[in-house]
């Protein structure tokens, strides 16, 4: 799956997902860069945290833990 495809798939553009994978270390280049299973699931996982602004644990360095799986840092 590239970035592009898996904007389409959650109603983002381009430029937010690639800004969520980036802020979240991963290395994401473009909107054709290659995105594994693990990354979309992290973004995904970010969005509804953000949409239901769940009350997710802040660690002390402000990153936000789902489901004790991936941190991920709230932008």
């Amino acid at each position: 799956m590239r970035v592009n495809e898996l904007s389409k798939q959650i109603g983002k553009s381009n430029k937010e997902v690639l800004e969520i994978l980036q802020k979240n270390h991963f290395d994401v280049k473009s909107h054709s860069s290659k995105v594994t299973e693990e990354q979309a699931e992290a973004v995904r996982c970010f969005l509804a945290g953000a949409k239901r602004q769940t009350t997710a644990s802040k660690t002390e360095t402000g990153w936000m833990k789902f489901n004790s799986l991936r941190y991920i840092q709230g932008i």
